[in-house]
């Protein structure tokens, strides 16, 4: 018997339903009663870690400890930071719509085309590199290559913008 109103995302997903059918239903019966125990385990959580002043206290020497022995980087880390937040101009839809447009749905790094869903805009020289919000500097990518590309720049476009 099939689940009625539902679409999957896969025929093997539908026969692993059928196959434990039972056990997924039985395993979903036991979540009401799990609730009580979830909800005393976070009064224990918060009563250790928000109410406790000592552990919040513990928590702040760790932080400095790590803050000294590692300055250079958190200091490059700060200053990345401050240059995202004074970012030069903001995106409006109209800008991302014609960043779409121009691009003709295109992935500036892949060269793929890019699903609605997968959608990305990136930017070019990322803004803790210097980059900024400027329509010049924006691409349109999917999400997973830009999430790999994280800030680094590929050396094709380094020369585009040369």
């Amino acid at each position: 018997m099939t689940r009625q109103n539902h679409t999957w995302a896969s025929p093997k997903a539908q026969r692993y339903y059928e196959r434990h059918r039972d056990e997924i239903i039985a395993s979903h019966r036991g979540r009401p009663a799990n609730r009580a125990k979830a909800n005393e385990y976070a009064r224990t959580w918060y009563r250790l870690r928000v109410k406790n002043v000592e552990f919040r206290q513990r928590l702040r020497r760790q932080w400095l400890e790590y803050y000294y022995r590692n300055r250079e980087r958190t200091r490059d880390r700060r200053t990345a930071h401050d240059h995202n937040r004074r970012a030069a101009g903001y995106l409006t839809q109209a800008d991302v719509a014609y960043v779409i447009e121009r691009s003709r749905g295109l992935c500036g790094i892949c060269g793929r085309m890019v699903r609605k869903a997968d959608r990305s805009i990136d930017h070019i020289v990322p803004i803790s590199m210097g980059g900024d919000n400027d329509l010049r500097n924006l691409q349109l990518t999917h999400l997973v290559c830009n999430m790999r590309r994280q800030a680094a720049r590929i050396p094709a476009q380094m020369i585009m913008l040369a």
